[in-house]
């Protein structure tokens, strides 16, 4: 079906996919950008504390440089899946961030949340899933 349609791969792959130069545009619009990790591990939390750390440094490291800016310029994350733990956030204050987010607005027992905005690091946020759902239902 692909070669009957004469569907172009890498083409459509540059239309849909994030580089670096849209990375840079919505820097410049004044957009936050902020750490999600380097590899985008979905079970993150299951990484110990040398491979987090490793993850978020790569992520730090490239960011800063294709943003020519300093790391210490960066300050906010979003955790890969909603999936961290303990030594996610330590590891998160070792390297200055201040502000992160998680996508789910409910109280998760897994992570022994008491609140739904239990630290700076666990900031909720309505998944885009979500939202797309509630469009949806509401355009039909």
């Amino acid at each position: 079906m692909m070669r009957e349609k004469n569907f172009n791969q890498t083409e459509f792959e540059k239309k849909i996919f994030f580089n670096i130069d849209d990375l840079k545009k919505i820097d410049s619009l004044g957009h936050l950008i902020g750490l999600h990790s380097h590899s985008h591990p979905t079970l993150f939390e299951k990484l110990n504390y040398n491979e987090q750390k490793i993850e978020y440094e790569k992520c730090l490291l490239i960011l800063s440089n294709i943003l020519n800016k300093s790391k210490s310029d960066i300050k906010f994350m979003a955790h890969p899946c909603g999936n961290y733990n303990g030594d996610t956030l330590t590891i998160l204050r070792k390297l200055g961030i201040e502000l992160g987010f998680r996508n789910t607005m409910t109280i998760d027992n897994k992570m022994k949340l008491n609140k739904i905005n239990s630290s700076p690091f666990e900031i909720a946020r309505e998944n885009h899933s979500n939202i797309l759902k509630i469009i949806k239902s509401t355009n039909k």
